[in-house]
């Protein structure tokens, strides 16, 4: 082989070692990438939903004459826990309740004793209620036997999560007179006869007896 084929022979060579370097950089650059895509993405689904959301203290039914309720919820990161809260609200209205309404933050009111009833209400994460609801109990740790509902919501089975809740209550003292998990994927009808959990909420704050 003359020296000018040599170089040529070695040229190429060198040309497709420098390519499959290059094609390696970028397999390993892209594997990387997924990885980090990855870990953010459940550092998000795990962390995110379960910040505190600061809101005010909402009245709604000021000249209310039944008696006077706090509902302190976490909404979680879709509609679904705002939605069948304030349909529990609205129920609540209809028997003339004047009703406080904040989210559970550091900056939420413990003051309780002014109130006939709380309703406390979260979406279940990790078998759990949403931690804000859970530092809250903790935060008024006493509750003086107040009457207590609970709403819970998940995307199905939310046994523990409603189990935890009863658990935490039972330990500031709280009594409570309804617990109602409502779930947003699998059939409502199992536990209520109906499927739609905004009717259900509804209907569960319109028939409720404080006593």
């Amino acid at each position: 082989m003359k020296k000018k084929e040599r170089l040529i022979v070695i040229l190429i060579i060198n040309y497709y070692t420098l390519t499959i370097m290059i094609k390696k950089r970028t397999v390993l650059k892209l594997i990387l990438g997924g990885i980090l895509i990855f870990i953010m993405t459940f550092a998000f689904l795990l962390v995110v939903p379960q910040m505190e959301k600061l809101t005010g203290l909402e009245t709604i039914n000021p000249e209310g004459k039944s008696g006077k309720v706090l509902v302190v919820y976490h909404p979680g990161v879709s509609s679904f826990q705002k939605d069948v809260t304030m349909s529990f609200v609205r129920g609540l209205v209809e028997i003339d309740y004047v009703v406080d309404i904040t989210t559970p933050s550091s900056k939420t009111t413990t003051e309780i004793a002014n109130y006939d009833l709380v309703v406390l209400g979260a979406p279940t994460y990790g078998f759990a209620p949403a931690k804000p609801i859970e530092n809250y109990i903790k935060r008024v740790a006493d509750f003086k036997e107040m009457r207590i509902v609970s709403i819970l919501t998940g995307a199905g089975s939310t046994d523990e999560s409603v189990e935890k809740m009863k658990e935490l209550i039972l330990m500031t003292n709280g009594r409570l007179i309804k617990s109602l998990p409502l779930w947003s994927s699998a059939p409502n009808e199992e536990i209520y006869g109906i499927s739609d959990a905004k009717q259900i909420a509804y209907k569960a704050g319109l028939e409720l007896e404080i006593n």
